[in-house]
């Protein structure tokens, strides 16, 4: 049987917010970033992984 893995918000991936990022990438750039993401809110994506955590990367690239 395959293992259940715990999905969407109770992934252990840390989050954090592009304005963090401001003062290392400059407002132009962050400012465009956040334009462009507006067109991308309230989509939603599903990402397949074989293993829970990393993995597949090698296989990918050989």
């Amino acid at each position: 049987m395959l293992e259940q893995i715990k999905i969407g918000r109770y992934c252990c991936a840390p989050s954090t917010q592009i304005e963090n990022f401001r003062p290392l990438a400059g407002d132009d750039l962050i400012d465009e970033l956040l334009e462009l993401a507006a067109d991308l809110r309230d989509i939603r994506i599903c990402h397949i992984n074989a293993t829970p955590f990393g993995g597949g990367v090698a296989e990918l690239l050989s």
